[in-house]
């Protein structure tokens, strides 16, 4: 049917009002999404085709048929049929808000493109307000937030050497520039040109700017581009062209020499039409939506925010991973992706950021807090920052961070004394506002709201995460200056009123939404590691948060995983987490009593093919060496048992090649724990925990074997239970537990340990009649190569009859020989000397 209808070549009857209301109503009402899709796709064409006279023609009937028109009196249906619960209404959003974002793309005057806004920023004249360059911006890039964090490799090539690549040549021109590769966060805003990203590179690394070249390609993606070639763009060319996203890494080379730069006009294949064409956006549609859009605060640009965000608010809060149901939870997630994309790419509302600096400027000139003459009763923080209104709170939040955290690189590809007023301005408007904005009670807002946040159900705070982000960056920003805790950041923490509450919502941040982001995190864990090292009252509040929040919280991030980030940059911010997550634990003693028994219970239920254990057992490790042994002697018997319960529930190998695709880091730290407990206590702590091992993996006990007297009988029986269940293989032809060489050599050090805490020797002579007994039925070839010899008896002589013997006595070189053997018996001696490369000169003579 719909095939059909696009048969409709002639102009005039597709704009017809019948043609234009069928479109209308397929596109938001079709049950196939293609259809729709195409249907979109028609509708825009249409009105991008006609002409400013045309659209604002009214047909013979008395309908308006502006697009402005049309999709406003569609949301505004949408919002009626949410409002009532309405179904289709959901469907009938999506579509809706799909097209307007991509009318909104296709308005000259309003593209949210950053070639549209830089183009836009330029054509203004010169001595312009900072408002007037403002207003030319998307709400989604005024502020930090909207930069992207990459990772930079910066390598030192001089272009005089004939390889044209050799890193460890110093350059000429810049001396003092490490030859050496550095490697270096650096954020990135869309509107930010080549030249500046060459500039901020060459300030981090003593370099001139036009000596720079950079590369994408790891990590990166552009579009219209499957191999973008940076060479080829000039210094003009936005950062949003280089296809830069969050994680992505580019390589700056530090020539000797400037870098060659081309025109536009002469950039040849190398980019492509694609880039070219989003570098100058479409001059031939005329789609207006300005009296949509506007930042000016106009009524109808008003009104068309309030119907947006009253459509956001009606939106169900469903859960992503729902399948069944009118509408699924990762559709309705989509729609309310998609509202936020049109948010983002439109003017930031005036209406909405005068009513912000109305409540900032509530301070008497005393400084103290006071309620701000509201503007229409919705100017005071109270109502702009609103937990029942999250969205519209959300969208103020936005403003504040954007206000709080200026984007200053939007203006580089603007004149430089242009760009340096613009950013001076910005800067002190910051400044300003901050002060104010804490004073008035905007930071008490934004706190109450968090906290608010944190208390509601798990599938609401998902749902939050983007306001959750938003308060966080505004939060940490009040407190620290340069990632150090500032003067009125501590005067903050001083007047907390809800220690318990902000900690929750903190740590509900992390444990109950899988898709936080690494900034989100860090900045959780820069608030946490602040709060509780501001004093014991706040570790106890910290420690007592209900249903064992702060161990879980603890214990998740000792053990985080990259969710689906499989990148360089990702490994990076992993391990990164967990190693923050180490040293606040060490670093805060009252934190690290606490931790001790958390991380105890954690190990009971740590999966043993983890790889991300290292920093796990490191804490583990260091408190275990730190603490009393007498006075956490229950402590360390819990851990004791924990350690082998957990070596217990290793399977034992089945083929040569199955320990290759198995991670042995759980393994090696059990291993590592249990030396540690040994030395720490002897048997005092594996009383409960050797018998379980020894029993589940089903070997002889040693301890039969030996004398009645066995009071170190949990050692013995440990020992045995490790050579013969971890070291040894107890199937024929199966590989042992123990298969690489790190947990071997633990293995065989918590047997020695094991052996040395026995009291009288024991432990070594049941060890030593085990290894005899190996000797004495491995085949004599065998026997001979290790130069050993099988005791028969107690009081045979076991002089060795192989060919080593030890050192020969050279004459009067007895005392030498046997201090020799001695330092050879050093295993770190032995093996730094073993290993260690010999001299040309022996090895051409053949000496040794």
């Amino acid at each position: 049917a719909y095939q059909s209808f696009q048969k409709f070549e002639d102009h005039g009857m597709r704009q017809s009002d019948a043609a234009l209301d069928a479109l209308w109503r397929i596109c938001l009402t079709s049950g196939n999404n293609n259809v729709a899709s195409q249907a979109m796709s028609d509708l825009l064409s249409v009105y991008s085709s006609s002409t400013p006279t045309s659209q604002e023609s009214v047909s013979m009937n008395g309908k308006d048929h502006r697009f402005s028109n049309r999709i406003f009196k569609c949301l505004v249906e949408v919002k009626e049929g949410l409002q009532r619960g309405d179904n289709s209404s959901e469907r009938s959003a999506e579509r809706c808000i799909s097209i307007l974002n991509a009318a909104i793309e296709k308005c000259n005057s309003l593209g949210g493109s950053a070639g549209a806004v830089a183009e836009r920023l330029t054509s203004l004249q010169e001595g312009s307000s900072l408002d007037s360059y403002l207003t030319q911006v998307p709400h989604g890039m005024r502020g930090v937030s909207s930069c992207k964090r990459i990772q930079v490799l910066a390598k030192v090539i001089s272009r005089n050497s004939p390889t044209q690549a050799n890193p460890n040549e110093s350059t000429s021109q810049n001396a003092t520039v490490p030859n050496t590769p550095q490697r270096f966060p650096l954020e990135i805003h869309p509107l930010q040109t080549v030249g500046a990203i060459k500039a901020q590179i060459g300030l981090r690394c003593n370099h001139i700017g036009n000596s720079i070249r950079i590369t994408t390609g790891l990590g990166g993606r552009s579009r219209g581009m499957n191999n973008p070639n940076t060479n080829s763009m000039p210094d003009s060319t936005l950062a949003a062209d280089l296809g830069l996203v969050e994680g992505s890494e580019i390589v700056a080379i530090l020539s000797d020499k400037p870098a060659q730069q081309q025109s536009v006009d002469n950039l040849g294949s190398d980019i492509g039409p694609d880039i070219l064409d989003q570098e100058q956006p479409s001059k031939s549609s005329h789609l207006d939506l300005s009296d949509l859009f506007s930042g000016d605060g106009s009524n109808g640009s008003s009104e068309f925010f309030s119907t947006l965000m009253v459509v956001l608010e009606s939106l169900p809060v469903l859960d992503a991973n729902v399948k069944d149901g009118p509408i699924q939870g990762k559709k309705a997630a989509d729609t309310h992706s998609l509202v936020w994309d049109l948010l983002l790419a439109m003017p930031t509302n005036a209406g909405i950021i005068e009513k912000v600096h109305r409540a900032a400027s509530g301070t008497d000139p005393a400084g103290d807090a006071m309620l701000v003459e509201s503007l229409g009763g919705n100017s005071d923080w109270s109502s702009l920052v609103d937990f029942g209104h999250f969205e519209r709170s959300v969208y103020v939040m936005q403003i504040l961070d954007s206000l709080l955290r200026p984007a200053t690189a939007m203006f580089s590809g603007l004149n430089p004394n242009t760009a340096a007023f613009l950013s001076k301005a910005m800067e002190d408007h910051s400044a300003s506002f901050r002060i104010n904005f804490t004073k008035s009670g905007g930071f008490a807002a934004v706190m109450r709201l968090f906290v608010e946040s944190g208390n509601s159900d798990k599938l609401t705070r998902r749902r939050n995460r983007m306001g959750n982000a938003c308060a966080l960056r505004i939060l940490k920003e009040c407190f620290f200056n340069n990632d150090e805790l500032s003067v009125e950041g501590q005067e903050l923490i001083e007047t907390f009123a809800d220690t318990s509450g902000f900690l929750k919502s903190l740590v509900c941040t992390v444990i109950d939404d899988d898709g936080i982001t690494y900034n989100a995190l860090f900045r959780v864990l820069s608030l946490v590691r602040m709060m509780l090292e501001s004093g014991p009252i706040f570790i106890r509040s910290f420690a007592s948060l209900p249903g064992n929040l702060a161990e879980t919280f603890l214990t998740s991030l000792l053990l985080w995983e990259s969710a689906g980030s499989i990148g360089a940059t990702g490994i990076q911010s992993t391990v990164k987490v967990r190693k923050t997550t180490e040293d606040m634990i060490l670093a805060i003693p009252l934190l690290s009593s606490f931790a001790l028994p958390w991380l105890v219970k954690a190990l009971k239920n740590i999966d043993t093919n983890t790889d991300g254990s290292d920093e796990f057992f490191s804490v583990l490790l260091k408190l275990v060496s730190s603490v009393d042994p007498v006075g956490n002697e229950a402590q360390l018997k819990d851990l004791g048992a924990s350690v082998c319960f957990k070596l217990a529930s290793y399977p034992g190998r089945t083929s040569d090649t199955a320990c290759t695709f198995n991670s042995t880091g759980v393994l090696c730290g059990c291993l590592k724990l249990l030396i540690s407990l040994i030395e720490a206590g002897g048997n005092n702590f594996l009383v409960e925990g050797s018998p379980h091992i020894l029993n589940t993996i089903n070997v002889s006990p040693w301890s039969d074997e030996g004398a009645k007297l066995m009071e170190d009988k949990p050692l013995i029986d440990l020992m045995g239970a490790i050579f013969d269940g971890f070291i040894s293989s107890s199937k024929s032809g199966a590989s042992p537990v123990c298969c690489d060489v790190d947990s071997r050599r633990l293995a065989f050090n918590a047997v020695a340990s094991a052996a040395k805490a026995c009291g009288g020797g024991r432990g070594y002579t049941i060890l030593a009649k085990k290894i005899n007994v190996i000797i004495a039925n491995v085949a004599p070839s065998l026997r001979h190569k290790w130069g050993q010899k099988p005791v028969v008896d107690g009081s045979t002589n076991s002089r060795n009859t192989a060919n080593y013997s030890g050192l020969k006595n050279q004459g009067c070189t007895c005392y030498m020989n046997s201090f020799l053997q001695q330092l050879f018996m050093m295993p770190d001696l032995r093996e730094n000397l073993c290993s260690a490369e010999l001299p040309s000169s022996l090895r051409s003579t053949g000496g040794g």
